[in-house]
């Protein structure tokens, strides 16, 4: 399929040991790289919108694999700051939405302990 191909040939998935996903969602990208990425180990899952991480943290309370799924409730930004951002419980939230704010974080491979190399952003 079209997504084995990206996570084998493109992403080489065999060997990603920890990912960042900014912007999880309700953890289908991570659902989806646990799948195909064997040697994986942690994945920390950005999600800034307060209804959405909910979602996404009651999937990783309930995930049963062997990768470590980390919520944090935070988006991915260039320094640590707050910025308008919607809460709109869906995958269309973003900054810029007036009257709601979000804390707005970088983690680094430092913070995390380990070397990150799989980063879907999903609204770049």
């Amino acid at each position: 399929s079209g997504k084995e191909e990206v996570y084998t040939s493109l992403l080489d998935a065999k060997s990603i040991r920890v990912a960042l996903d900014a912007g999880a969602y309700n953890g289908d990208t991570a659902r989806e790289l646990a799948l195909f990425a064997p040697s994986l180990k942690r994945i920390y899952a950005l999600e800034p919108d307060t209804r959405t991480f909910r979602k996404l943290d009651a999937f990783c309370s309930e995930y049963d694999g062997k990768t470590t799924l980390v919520p944090i409730n935070a988006a991915a930004w260039s320094s640590d700051t707050t910025l308008t951002f919607g809460n709109e419980g869906n995958r269309n939230s973003g900054i810029f939405a007036p009257d709601k704010t979000a804390k707005r974080v970088e983690i680094s491979a430092r913070e995390v302990g380990w070397w990150v190399r799989f980063l879907p952003c999903d609204d770049i």
